[in-house]
């Protein structure tokens, strides 16, 4: 009788192990996601992932590794880093042994940060597994299918940001002055498109015709950030794209509508406020690659081209020379008030 059920232990030994070989890594998923698809330098960001054995053997070893790039920091206690994550040459991994019953999952996650502006694949991972009987293991290798823009960092400490605050100061009390109704200007005839609180009718009687108040008003100041990126000193221009980055979050933070306006790759963004014209700035400037597509002579001239009333502009450009001021004289030319200069080698002009 012993034989018997140790004969038949054995069958079943050999048909799961047959088995497990035809269906070893074609029956494991892997799913993730990251939590934010834009970050800062430092800010912390969770994948989350959840591993299935869509076979209906289970499956006694298996294991994945995500592999990050050398810009990731691995954000989780010393105590779970010594156990899961490695440092390589390429960047750092987080490995995961575990086993899995049929039909069954296990779900993690792994807090890590970025380093470095631009963009940073996420998601690499080996996916291993052995056969029932541990003879022999099978790796499935997936390339990133997912990606985290890293944005530039703010000079929010910088002597820079002195100068900036006292130009935005400037223009958010003169944006605050509001037209005064009773402040009449002159009369005009009715054209059927203004509201009917407009009409004066002592001037309408006095014409015979419909006639409507023209009142004094101030039109809102709106600003342009206007960064030139021509200039092939790689250091000066990550920290022109914080200086954009950083005035484009306090106009934000002041409620002051404001375009961008670049002669690269950094593009152009229309005016705007919001969470999603910051967003959309915020991302331009994490994936850029520093390319220029024009002078910036050519920038300005564009600027001046499409210029809309009460406009300012807060100027980003690396360094001082003869050629940047000559630029910078026909923007005064067209702003509504002095102009803000922000240098890459740290220098302020206002």
């Amino acid at each position: 009788m012993i034989g018997i059920v140790v004969f038949a232990l054995l069958v079943a030994a050999a048909v799961m192990e047959v088995l497990s070989l035809g269906l070893n890594a074609r029956k494991l998923r892997v799913d993730y996601e990251t939590d934010l698809s834009l970050a800062a330098p430092g800010e912390v960001i969770t994948l989350r992932y959840r591993i299935y054995n869509l076979s209906p053997l289970p499956k006694l070893f298996c294991s994945v590794s995500f592999y990050f790039g050398d810009s990731a920091v691995i954000c989780e206690p010393e105590e779970w880093k010594a156990r899961y994550a490695r440092r390589t040459t390429a960047g750092v991994s987080v490995q995961r042994h575990m086993a899995l019953l049929p039909h069954t999952s296990v779900s993690g996650k792994v807090r890590f940060s970025l380093t470095e502006r631009g963009v940073h694949p996420v998601g690499k991972l080996y996916l291993e597994t052995g056969d029932f009987l541990g003879f022999r293991s099978t790796v499935v290798s997936k390339e990133a299918e997912k990606a985290v823009v890293c944005t530039a960092p703010l000079l929010d400490e910088e002597p820079e940001m002195q100068t900036l605050g006292g130009v935005l100061g400037e223009i958010s009390v003169r944006r605050f002055i509001h037209e005064d109704p009773t402040m009449i200007v002159g009369y005009r005839d009715y054209t059927g498109r203004e509201p009917m609180k407009k009409i004066s009718w002592t001037a309408t009687a006095k014409a015979a015709r419909l006639m409507v108040k023209e009142n004094d008003f101030t039109v809102d100041t709106n600003v342009a950030v206007v960064v030139n990126m021509q200039d092939p000193n790689r250091a000066r221009m990550e920290r022109c794209l914080s200086l954009a980055r950083t005035a484009c979050e306090c106009l934000e933070e002041r409620k002051i509508p404001y375009a961008l306006l670049s002669n690269g790759d950094l593009s152009s963004m229309e005016e705007g406020l919001g969470k999603g014209h910051i967003f959309a700035i915020l991302r331009k400037i994490g994936v850029s690659r520093l390319g220029v597509y024009e002078s910036f002579r050519s920038l300005a001239e564009r600027c001046v081209k499409e210029r809309r009333d009460n406009r300012s502009y807060i100027v980003i450009t690396p360094t001082p020379d003869p050629e940047s001021e000559a630029v910078l004289r026909l923007l005064q030319q067209h702003s509504d008030c002095e102009l803000c200069v922000l240098y890459g080698n740290g220098g302020v002009s206002a």
